[in-house]
């Protein structure tokens, strides 16, 4: 029985970034110049909408007016003829924002989201697309919404927003790989273990129809495989696009329930199943067997395993999703990548065993060895991710760029020395086919 972990793709949000917003309807004289009465913005969206519509028709006197002190402190040096100049240099034609989105809203704070198509060069002709996503204060009345600083969402793999790509009421996989049930249940505590019936893949796109009375698991539709419709997957790994009450207006479906994992009466410690231990404090998720002997286990782990997306089925896989963060790309084409983080967000499906009380103690002890080399396996692949993870965390500091081809490239070369060495692990003899008994 071959073990195998997925592949992932990188899930970038790079680059915190500053970039203005509108604020109150007053003149403003900026190294004299008299900047156009900017009306006051109600909403963060109107912001965004009204500081874009500004830079594109060049009235930059009015424009740095919708910074927040502190953006303009911390990107312009506080100098307004820098802040223009950057525009000027960039022989920037027109400004043209789209898919203007709030992301949360909570008091003074907002966070919106918003496509921009910068076009350039002296005859127009250069046109370049980013989403960002704008972190706007609003201090005082007199001020009203200002953009304080701005994170440029830049995917180094396939999309900038996976959901987008999916299209209007479809949702994106997140996870490298993501296991389709037939019910509502993984087998965590006190929730229902479904038998895996098939797999999706990061970036496919699926459409949700209903939830769960826990709003925890959604059905899919639309699937790009026959064996994963009608399937059910964990929330958690799918991304819904922007609008956080989409899993609220979801009809829920009553699914005639499994038998849970017990909960443990209170204050009473459930045991773990046999070797699960030595995965250490690494995230899993189960699928519960049953059994009393070799032959009995060996058919559960075959018949429920987790499928990798090959469609092999295996006993144990370890999905990864990648994640970028911090750095900033800034308005006047400069950057700071210096404080770039990628993680990983690793989850490991284990075969999980509760022997009944009159198990064999050897079956059980052979069972707890199979689970640890079956462990060092998984987290092997768990230490490799890491490695490769900061060698692109590393290389993305080096570049301090936030050129979307060079990005790219660089993304491309470390996965593809990544993928080079999870298949030298497998090749290996630490990496070799894992058998029970």
């Amino acid at each position: 029985m071959v073990v195998h972990t997925d592949t992932p793709s990188i899930k970038s949000r790079p680059t915190d970034t500053a970039v203005p917003v509108p604020s109150h309807t007053a003149e403003a004289e900026v190294d004299g110049q008299v900047a156009t009465p900017t009306p006051l913005a109600k909403r963060p969206t109107d912001a965004i909408a009204t500081y874009w519509t500004l830079v594109s028709n060049r009235d930059y006197a009015s424009a740095w007016r919708l910074l927040s002190d502190s953006f303009r402190q911390h990107n312009h040096g506080g100098d307004f003829s820098a802040y223009q100049n950057g525009y000027q240099e960039m022989k920037l034609c027109s400004v043209e924002p789209s898919s203007i989105k709030t992301i949360v809203k909570s008091g003074r704070n907002a966070r919106v989201s918003s496509r921009i198509t910068y076009r350039m060069g002296d005859a127009c002709d250069n046109q370049v697309d980013f989403v960002f996503e704008f972190y706007l204060i609003h201090e005082t009345r007199a001020t009203g919404w200002q953009i304080d600083k701005v994170t440029l969402v830049d995917d180094l793999d396939i999309s900038l927003d996976g959901a987008a790509n999916c299209g209007d009421n479809m949702a994106s996989v997140l996870a490298s790989s993501l296991n389709v049930r037939a019910g509502p249940g993984a087998g965590r505590i006190g929730e229902a273990s479904y038998k895996i019936k098939s797999y999706l893949q990061r970036g496919e796109c699926v459409r949700v129809t209903a939830t769960d009375v826990d709003r925890s698991w959604v059905l899919i539709a639309n699937t790009p495989r026959a064996a994963a419709e009608g399937g059910w997957v964990s929330v958690s790994f799918l991304d819904l696009g922007n609008d956080a009450n989409a899993i609220e207006r979801l009809p829920i479906v009553a699914v005639t329930p499994q038998p849970p994992t017990q909960t443990p009466p209170p204050n009473v410690e459930l045991p773990k199943p046999i070797g699960i231990e030595h995965l250490g404090g690494a995230n899993y998720v189960c699928y519960n067997i049953q059994g009393s002997n070799s032959d009995q286990l060996t058919e559960q782990m075959d018949r429920l395993g987790p499928l990798t997306s090959g469609e092999d089925e295996v006993w144990a896989v370890t999905s990864l999703a990648y994640d970028a963060s911090g750095g900033s790309c800034y308005s006047d084409g400069t950057a700071d990548l210096s404080d770039v983080r990628v993680t990983i967000d690793a989850t490991i499906t284990m075969p999980c065993w509760y022997p009944h009380s009159g198990t064999s103690q050897e079956e059980v002890s052979k069972f707890d060895r199979f689970m640890r080399v079956l462990a060092r396996h998984e987290l092997r692949h768990v230490e490799i991710a890491w490695q490769h993870a900061s060698t692109l965390e590393q290389q993305l500091r080096d570049a301090n760029i936030c050129d979307a081809a060079i990005l790219g490239r660089i993304e491309d070369q470390v996965w593809a020395d990544y993928d080079a060495a999870q298949n030298a692990f497998h090749a290996s003899p630490e990496g070799q086919a894992i058998r029970y008994p």
